[in-house]
């Protein structure tokens, strides 16, 4: 998001140079968030909900991917070009209170998908990340 201020760089060898050094960044965490989110869902979502839990995963994905330009040239066009990034940054910070949530609710529900196993949401992320 902070590299969105990148159009105020004037040098234009600097900013194309940025600008694929950033594309490379997003494209590898882009594959690596995806690949560990589905690993993480495969792992929580017995066999029956699993097709349709992917199936929400897609479709959220992909509405994102469709919604967001025009949602960012509409509110750069009639605000300032920072307003996208300060909304989706506000967006974020309250998804994090939403993450807390699903980290009690799956500490909640952990008895039935791990064997009795003190995981959270947090450390069955951690334990992906390392394996």
């Amino acid at each position: 998001m902070l590299l969105g201020l990148i159009k105020l760089i004037s040098n234009t060898y600097i900013f194309a140079s940025i600008s694929i050094i950033s594309r490379i960044f997003q494209g590898f965490g882009s594959a690596l968030s995806s690949t560990l989110v589905y690993s993480i869902v495969s792992f929580l979502c017995n066999e029956e909900e699993l097709k349709t839990k992917i199936g929400y995963l897609e479709l959220g994905y992909y509405l994102g991917v469709t919604i967001g330009p025009p949602f960012s040239a509409f509110f750069s066009h009639y605000f300032s070009f920072s307003s996208p990034f300060i909304i989706c940054g506000s967006i974020f910070i309250v998804c994090l209170f939403f993450v807390r949530y699903l980290d009690e609710t799956i500490d909640d529900d952990k008895d039935e998908i791990i064997d009795n196993e003190e995981l959270g949401f947090f450390k069955i992320l951690f334990n992906f990340v390392i394996i």
